[in-house]
Parts: structure tokens; C-alpha cells; sequence
């Protein structure tokens, strides 16, 4: 059994194609972890929220 059996059954031009198929998949992936991360981070802070600890702030 070959290492890489993809390589015997497609050549060259199969091994790009399976390098690009796995980068889209990675990207997709990707993309989506993204956006479901993202729409939960958006909620727990609301806009024009301070960051950090603001006991200590001087007014003047």
C-alpha cells in the first residue's frame, strides 16, 4: 500500500487537486467557526461598554 495512494491513482494533478479540496474545506470551515463565534462574542458586550477595571478612574 502507497503512502500517498491518491498520488498513484491521480499523478501530479491529482495531489493539487486534493491540496486545493482540503484548503477549501479548511477555508469553509473556517468561515464558519467564524461567524458562529462571532455572533456570540457581539452579544455578551453591548456597544460603548468599558473595558477593565473602572473603580479606580480619577474625574479630574
Amino acid at each position: 500500500m502507497p503512502a500517498v495512494p491518491i498520488a498513484d491513482a491521480g499523478g501530479l494533478t491529482g495531489l493539487w487537486a486534493a491540496l486545493a479540496c482540503a484548503n477549501l474545506l479548511q477555508a469553509g470551515s473556517k468561515l464558519v467557526s467564524f461567524l458562529r463565534h462571532g455572533t456570540q462574542a457581539g452579544a455578551s458586550v453591548p456597544a460603548g461598554t468599558p473595558v477593565g477595571d473602572t473603580s479606580r478612574v480619577e474625574a479630574g
